[in-house]
């Protein structure tokens, strides 16, 4: 599980390096599977992306 990998230090898979260049890119296969996107995103890409890990207990 991607959250278990972070945490002991292994590199996220591709996958997951790809879908968030595709965010920056405002790819809109993969916007559309995010729901709706907040206002400032809807005719531009973010600039940034910040991911978190939670360690749920």
């Amino acid at each position: 599980f991607l959250p278990n990998d972070a945490a002991r230090g292994i590199p996220p898979p591709n996958w997951f390096l790809v879908f968030l260049e595709r965010i920056l890119d405002h790819n809109q296969a993969v916007l559309s599977l995010l729901g709706s996107l907040p206002e400032q995103f809807r005719n531009r890409p973010p600039k940034y992306i910040r991911s978190l890990l939670y360690d749920y207990r």
